[in-house]
């Protein structure tokens, strides 16, 4: 839990991506509320509560779009999954990566045609949002 923002990567190169500001508030002692709000918004664009389990050296979290599974490596937990969802009145396969350590956050969450496999929306495949903690 915590709260982190991508501001150093957002002023940096702001033709590539917006300045988010992220909250994981604990809600018990499994459920986290997440929240991503872009700067100067005061209504998050994604409001989720998830479940988090956790297993020898991995982690499980239990959200309402995809599951993501995090495993320990070199002292980090990575995730890089895809399920196929309904967005906009089309199907696509959504595909997050993510990295979470102490005291960053990167993800990339990203959507693809199934059938072509052209990236339809996020960033590009080799990019990501670089979240520091900041709480």
């Amino acid at each position: 839990t915590g709260s982190w923002n991508n501001r150093e990567q957002a002023q940096s190169n702001p033709t590539l991506c917006n300045f988010i500001q992220v909250q994981h508030l604990p809600l018990s002692d499994n459920f986290v509320r997440c929240l991503y709000t872009y700067n100067k918004e005061k209504v998050p664009y994604r409001d989720v509560i998830v479940e988090v389990l956790q297993k020898d050296h991995l982690i499980y979290v239990k959200n309402p779009i995809m599951d993501l599974h995090f495993r320990l490596q070199n002292g980090v937990f990575v995730t890089h999954e895809s399920h196929p969802i309904h967005n906009n009145g089309r199907d696509e396969l959504l595909v997050t990566k993510a990295v979470l350590g102490k005291d960053h956050y990167f993800v990339n969450d990203s959507g693809y045609d199934p059938n072509t496999g052209k990236h339809l929306w996020g960033l590009s495949e080799d990019n990501y949002f670089f979240f520091k903690r900041i709480s």
